[in-house]
Parts: C-alpha cells; sequence; structure tokens
C-alpha cells in the first residue's frame, strides 16, 4: 500500500517540536523537475521562511510566495545564484526517466538534454567560484557513477572509483559534473559541497528506463536470480535534500532503500515470468523496441540488469538519515507508473500503425479487384 509523503520526519526536527532552521536565500537549478516541484511542496508545509531562487523551462504548476521563478534561457543564472547562500543543482534528475515516453536512447532529444543539463551546471559552478559566492551546494548526482561490473564490491562505499559504463550517457555526464565540481572545490577550500548519489529513483509519477525493463519479461539467459537491485523513493530522496540543507554534511552520500533486493523477488513482485534471451538477441531486439517506442530502455545501459551496483548507505545513516521506503515499497511504486506509461506508449504506437495497416489493406484489396477482372 502507498505511503502518505510524510511532512513531520523526526530528522528535520532540531529538538523536541522544533523545526529545522534553513538558509535564508536558496538557489535551485530545475525548479519544474519531478524532485524540485516536491522540495517546493514540502518546504512550504515546513513553513520555510527564506526565499527560493528557481531556474527552469517553465514555472512550476503551483504558486509559492517563497518562490522567484526564472526561466533558464533568459535568465542571468551566474548573478542570481552568486546572491544565494545555499545552491541545490538538480541538474540532470529528469533524463533518467521518460514520463513522456520519449526514448531513452542515444537520440538526439537525449544528447541535447544531456548538453542542457552541463551547460546549465557551468554556470552554477561560475557562481560558487566568485569569492563572495554561495557557501554551499549540495548536487544530486546518481550510483549509476560508480557502473556496473562484474567485479564492483557489494554494496559500494562512497570512496569507489567512479567508472560509469560507456555509452549510458546520464552516468558519463553525472560523473563530468562530479568532476568539474572537484576543480572549483580545489580553488574554493572553504566551499561547503554535498553530492548525494541516489540509486534507481521511483515514484508516483517517475518513470525509469531502468524501471521500464525490470517490468518487462525481458531477461538476460545467464543473469544471476542473486544478484542484488536496489531503489529509491523519490520522497525519501527528497527528505534527504532537506536534510542536508538545514545541516552541513560535506562529500558524497550514497543513498538508498535499506538492503536490497534480489532479482528473483524482484521477479516475485512483478508477477511475471522472464523470456531469457541471449545478450545479443536482447540487445537487438531492445533496440527496436526503443526506435518503435515500444520501451525506453537502451541495450547501452544492459550492465546495469547484469552486474550489481548496489550502494552502501552506512555513512548517511551515521549522520543521522533514513529512508522511510523499503526497497520492495519503492520498486512496486515505480512499477506501478512505468506499467502506466507502458500502456499509453502502445496505444500511441497503435495510433501509429492503424492507418499503415488500413491504407494497406486498401491497396491489397484493389488489387485484388483488380486482377479479377
Amino acid at each position: 500500500m502507498e505511503q502518505e509523503f510524510d511532512m513531520t520526519r523526526t530528522n528535520f526536527q532540531n529538538g523536541e517540536g522544533m523545526r529545522p532552521e534553513f538558509p535564508a536565500l536558496v538557489g535551485i537549478t530545475d525548479v519544474d523537475s519531478r524532485i524540485g516541484e516536491l522540495l517546493l511542496q514540502k518546504l512550504a508545509v515546513l513553513g520555510f521562511a527564506g526565499r527560493v531562487v528557481g531556474v527552469g523551462t517553465q514555472a512550476p504548476e503551483r504558486a509559492y510566495d517563497f518562490l522567484d521563478f526564472y526561466q533558464t534561457a533568459s535568465a542571468d543564472v551566474v548573478r542570481l545564484f552568486a546572491e544565494c547562500d545555499v545552491l541545490i543543482s538538480l541538474a540532470g534528475t529528469e533524463f533518467e526517466k521518460r514520463g513522456d515516453g520519449k526514448s531513452g536512447g542515444r537520440d538526439k532529444d537525449e544528447i541535447a538534454e544531456l548538453g542542457t543539463a552541463l551547460a546549465l551546471f557551468d554556470q552554477v559552478l561560475e557562481a560558487l567560484d566568485r569569492e563572495d559566492g554561495p557557501r554551499k551546494l549540495i548536487l544530486i548526482s546518481s550510483a549509476l557513477v560508480y557502473g556496473a561490473y562484474p567485479n564492483n564490491p557489494v554494496p559500494i562505499g562512497e570512496e569507489v572509483l567512479l567508472r560509469p559504463n560507456e555509452g549510458v550517457l546520464p552516468a558519463v555526464c553525472k560523473a563530468e559534473i562530479e568532476r568539474r565540481l572537484r576543480r572549483v572545490t580545489e580553488r574554493r577550500p572553504g566551499l561547503v559541497t554535498t553530492t548525494l548519489r541516489p540509486a534507481l529513483v521511483t515514484g508516483e509519477e517517475t518513470a525509469s528506463p531502468l524501471l521500464d525493463f525490470w517490468g518487462s519479461r525481458l531477461a538476460v539467459a545467464d543473469r544471476n536470480s542473486h544478484m542484488p537491485v536496489q531503489f529509491l523513493h523519490e520522497n525519501d530522496l527528497v527528505d534527504a535534500l532537506l536534510f542536508v540543507l538545514a545541516r552541513d554534511f560535506p562529500g558524497p552520500y550514497n543513498i538508498a532503500a535499506e538492503g536490497w533486493l534480489t532479482v528473483g523477488e524482484v521477479d516475485a513482485l512483478c508477477g511475471k515470468r522472464r523470456l531469457p534471451l541471449p545478450q545479443d538477441a536482447l540487445s537487438r531486439l531492445l533496440r527496436r523496441m526503443l526506435d518503435a517506442d515500444l520501451s525506453s530502455f537502451p541495450p547501452e545501459a544492459l550492465p546495469y540488469v547484469q552486474h550489481s551496483w548496489v550502494v552502501s548507505t552506512t555513512k548517511l545513516a551515521r549522520a543521522g538519515f533514513a529512508p522511510a521506503y523499503s526497497n520492495a515499497q519503492s520498486f512496486q511504486t515505480g512499477l506501478s507508473q512505468c506499467r502506466k506509461e507502458r500502456v499509453g506508449r502502445r496505444r500511441q504506437h497503435q495510433k501509429r500503425v492503424r492507418p499503415f495497416v488500413l491504407g494497406t489493406s486498401i491497396v491489397v484489396f484493389a488489387f485484388y479487384l483488380l486482377r479479377r477482372r
């Protein structure tokens, strides 16, 4: 059963009955993203008394008294953010998902989106690079940056080298964002930077190509049913953001639901029998399904469903934060959303195919009548 978004978690209380103390002026990129919207909602419920400078493609659906919104394309992002106390970079939290049914593969749309995310983050870095710039940055990265390889430790700690799988553009982009940030922190040693590396994020309105695969009948023939898989509910990610916004926790922090599921347990939650295919055949099938908009999972991402990339959450737990949702709850929430979007893609596909089939049938029937004459 789906849990309510808990607006009064004890993680945000500095004492009995006390509210957290947030910075007076907070800058947020991609404020119109799903995570951005949830973050604004929770700040409003918590009675946020400061101001938020938010940039994005379009204004959030709801209006907030504390929000000053600017469109990314026309705003002087560097100037606006340089005046803030703390910056939150959500750049790239959207390109892991395809909530509109678009392809998740290496296409022009995705490459352009990744380029936009990098360009926006460069402006964030320029603001941070000023001597009188913000004192703190919170970056949402991803556990994807560790890569998925047979020799990965289980679980992966924050000290492990970042080596995203080649061809998986969101993972490569987020690793590049972290690399660029390190160059600025070397020049500004007093800058506080917190990097959150979430596992696969799920939610009521958050779809993901990886979730799309786990929710399908497809599987690699030689897969390991005991391989661990990890998830994180979007509400827990927002709670973690607020947790590190109220206090300083420098460095990288993995975040995921406690423990993990095995591939076999994921199969049981799906309630489907898998169709195991050799990797080459599966890769070709996924490419065709992607091109036909019948799937959002790109074949380049197959290592992320073949090899473990689960993370250790000990560091964040010792800091005092623990997610509320389990791996099973997080996965089931994301699975429901993926099923809705899969139905939507099929309907769109049928709309495109039906005129073609009808037109072909008419031509064949006309040819048949002419032959009879």
